[in-house]
């Protein structure tokens, strides 16, 4: 794993979400949460599953923002979403020709983002994916902000739709 003091490459089965996830899961008090990805499935990671992560959530006032595409009825995407709309202060986006997949987090002291291949899906944890996780100081603050500005964005597109 290459690092600066900002950026760390991640990549290998199972090495790119889940680290991502955990550290989420060990934050005391995320404020907003942004999961961009087409395609997106319960995963179970260290310590932790996203189930455990979502019912987190649920005890705190964080925001929850997800963009991925439109589940197929029955699907385990389906489920995800499901449970993801069962949150109080979570909004789901539908985005048809959505590809890409990345991820920002905020606390009360940091923030973070995730940028690469893996879908947060089943199958990117047992697929060798590539990803850079960038931290919000010196140069990669420019990056979150950008990260979390377009996942912004994306919510309001011509093609998407809230779900």
């Amino acid at each position: 794993m290459a690092r600066t003091d900002f950026i760390q490459l991640r990549y290998g089965v199972g090495q790119v979400v889940e680290p991502f996830l955990l550290r989420l899961f060990g934050e005391d008090n995320p404020k907003a949460v942004y999961w961009v990805s087409p395609w997106m499935t319960h995963l179970d990671f260290r310590r932790a599953t996203t189930r455990h992560l979502l019912r987190k959530f649920a005890r705190s006032s964080m925001n929850l923002t997800v963009i991925t595409r439109e589940p197929d009825p029955g699907s385990p995407h389906e489920e995800f979403v499901r449970d993801v709309r069962e949150l109080a202060a979570a909004s789901v986006f539908y985005m048809p020709t959505l590809h890409a997949k990345f991820y920002v987090a905020e606390t009360p002291d940091r923030r973070y983002a995730l940028l690469g291949s893996a879908n947060l899906y089943k199958w990117s944890s047992q697929t060798f994916e590539l990803g850079v996780i960038i931290e919000a100081k010196g140069d990669g603050e420019i990056l979150v902000d950008a990260l979390e500005q377009l996942a912004i964005e994306l919510r309001v597109t011509p093609e998407t739709v809230q779900a």
